[in-house]
């Protein structure tokens, strides 16, 4: 009985290792070029991408403002509570927009 429990110890040990014909994952174009954040060397493409990511964002947080402020009938205040909550909705519109030219 020992050499039975021993044996399937070990046939479990090699199998819980990495399969040997795994592929490591490539990186995806997202994965490459981060939209936001730093980034020390980056490609034409990476560049232009992260441009225009930054004018679609600032564009739809400009028409959120003025939006904004044609509901209030006056120049409404802007604070960093507000700023952000644009930010996440514009962000989120706009990573969406780019998947499809992207992928």
């Amino acid at each position: 009985m020992k050499t039975l429990t021993a044996s399937t110890l070990f046939l479990l040990a090699i199998l819980s290792g990495p399969v040997l014909a795994e592929t490591p994952v490539k990186a995806t174009p997202a994965d490459a070029c981060p939209l936001v954040g730093p980034l020390t060397e980056t490609s034409e493409d990476c560049a232009s991408l992260r441009n225009a990511y930054r004018v679609e964002v600032s564009a739809c947080m400009d028409k959120m403002h003025a939006d904004a402020d044609a509901r209030a009938g006056r120049k409404t205040d802007s604070n960093s509570h507000t700023s952000r909550s644009r930010f996440v909705i514009c962000d989120k519109g706009v990573r969406e927009k780019m998947a499809q030219l992207v992928n």
